[in-house]
């Protein structure tokens, strides 16, 4: 269980983490794309990168006029994502275009809804392995200890009339030689 809360603490992160690298590392091959391109043939770009990432983008001119907008998110909520700016030179007349492209945390609300949902099957397979685990160790561990001290019971009222059926190489098994060797001397 602690397992799974560290997962579920830190895959959420590392995920965001990964994904602001993925969308960046996009967002520069975008720009490199746009800058060989004509103004007019650059909605089809903004379409498939906003698909593809699932987030929202724009293109400014120098004076923050917005030329072009591109919205694919799932999520309404601005505030939760995160953002990437850059500023790419076009051919058009080489004007300074800056794309503003937004990234919406609805995929990491997903993730920890998720984790929420397959907590109780973890803790009920956790139970399970523990009480299959405790069953285990009862049959290979605990009964031959119970046993060899019933045994030794025995042997301090001094009846030397009982046999240790303890087959075993272990160390449990070599006490209960020594106890067998002991009643037949």
């Amino acid at each position: 269980l602690l397992v799974f809360g560290l997962v579920q603490l830190l895959m959420p992160k590392t995920f965001q983490a990964n994904q602001i690298d993925q969308l960046t590392s996009n967002l520069y091959q975008l720009a490199d794309d746009l800058a060989n391109i004509p103004m007019d043939n650059m909605e089809p770009y903004l379409v498939k990168f906003a698909n593809a990432n699932q987030t929202s983008v724009s293109i400014a001119d120098s004076t923050n006029k917005e030329i072009a907008t591109v919205d694919l998110s799932n999520n309404t909520d601005q505030d939760s994502g995160a953002s990437s700016s850059l500023s790419v030179s076009f051919n058009n007349n080489g004007e300074t275009y800056t794309i503003n492209c937004v990234m919406q945390s609805n995929s990491i609300n997903q993730l920890n809804g998720i984790f929420q949902m397959i907590f109780p099957y973890i803790l009920i397979f956790v139970v399970i392995i523990s009480a299959l685990v405790a069953f285990l160790y009862s049959k290979i561990f605990a009964r031959p200890v119970v046993e060899i001290s019933n045994i030794s019971q025995k042997l301090s009222k001094l009846n030397m009339t009982w046999q240790c059926k303890i087959n075993r190489t272990d160390e449990i098994g070599i006490l209960a030689n020594n106890l067998n060797e002991m009643a037949a001397n």
